[in-house]
């Protein structure tokens, strides 16, 4: 399984208010550039009554699919969140993406692969050593296991 997409300062308000079933949604002129490839998950939530999505009651987490300019395809209802009405008239409803809970998990369960051409020094617990992946140039490393015998071991 491959890690999420991920990109800095991916923010964007919608063009307009969504009902709990659409799966295509619309950004403001410019947003899609915003985002990273698609497949990711984003906050989707009402900017105009909360300045932190964790405060909105109708915060949702939804997976982006397909990105084509400004339009993103999307599921609804994603990490536990319900699909929600956005589109309370003189709201402005904005789309973050960054870590989510998904992409947390993906990283500490191994997703990406195994590092190679390390060297433990002798006396270092541990059998193997995983890299999960990069994101935004930070490398993260799972917990070793086992133990290394002998003056060094190599991890391949």
């Amino acid at each position: 399984m491959a890690l999420d997409a991920a990109k800095n300062f991916s923010k964007s308000t919608l063009s307009a208010g969504y009902s709990s079933a659409a799966t295509s949604i619309v950004l403001t002129g410019g947003g899609g550039a915003k985002f990273p490839a698609a497949s990711f998950n984003a906050v989707w939530y009402n900017s105009t009554d909360y300045s932190d999505p964790a405060d909105d009651p109708n915060v949702e987490v939804i997976r982006v699919t397909v990105i084509a300019t400004d339009t993103l395809t999307v599921t609804r209802a994603q990490e536990g969140t319900s699909a929600a009405n956005h589109n309370t008239a003189g709201k402005t409803y904005t789309l973050i993406a960054g870590p989510t809970a998904k992409l947390v998990t993906d990283i500490f369960s191994g997703a990406a692969g195994t590092l190679t051409g390390t060297t433990l020094a002798a006396g270092v617990t541990g059998s193997s050593l995983t890299s999960v992946g990069t994101l935004a140039a930070l490398t993260v490393t799972a917990a070793i296991a086992g133990s290394v015998t002998g003056s060094s071991a190599s991890c391949t």
